[in-house]
Parts: C-alpha cells; sequence; structure tokens
C-alpha cells in the first residue's frame, strides 16, 4: 500500500507530515519550513493544516526531546524553530 502523495509541489506525503507534525507539535509554518508542503502551490495548504491540528490530539503525554546535550521531556514543540539539520532529521 503506497503512502498518498498530498503535496504535489514538493513530493511530500501523509506519512511524511504526520511524522514532522509529531515533531513540530502541529506548528503548521514549522511543518512547512521543515517538509515543504504548502510552500509552492498553495493547493495542499488546507490537507496539512489539517494533519497538523489531528496531531495535537495526540500530544497529550509530555515526549522526550534533544536540547543541546540534555534531553528534556517537553509538551510542544512550537517554541524550537526547525533547524537546517533537524528539517531531514524528522524523516528518518
Amino acid at each position: 500500500m503506497s503512502d498518498p502523495l498530498i503535496c504535489l509541489c514538493a513530493r511530500v506525503t501523509e506519512g511524511e507530515l504526520i511524522r514532522a507534525a509529531a515533531r513540530w507539535a502541529g506548528d503548521t509554518e514549522a511543518i512547512g519550513e521543515a517538509t515543504g508542503a504548502g510552500t509552492g502551490c498553495g493547493d495542499c495548504v488546507d490537507e496539512v493544516a489539517e494533519i497538523a491540528a489531528s496531531s495535537l490530539s495526540r500530544q497529550a503525554v509530555p515526549f522526550p526531546a534533544t536540547v543541546g546535550d540534555a534531553t528534556v521531556a517537553v509538551r510542544h514543540t512550537s517554541d524550537i524553530a526547525p533547524t537546517p539539520e533537524s528539517r531531514m532529521a524528522w524523516k528518518t
């Protein structure tokens, strides 16, 4: 079964968006920066926003995040802006 392609411009699949939404705590702007989805023609913006919103309901408990050399429990990563290194890390 193939993963549906949501953003044709950036060739981003639904699974990639779900993983990015979890990583960036549903922050649509950060998801767009990290994946490129929604930054081209704009046809997928609504679907990206829906996936981002649905990811927030799944984040009821803290999850570990690495900040510098420490691992800490965070509830939301919306204050952690994507970096060039982290933009590709969410895909792995």
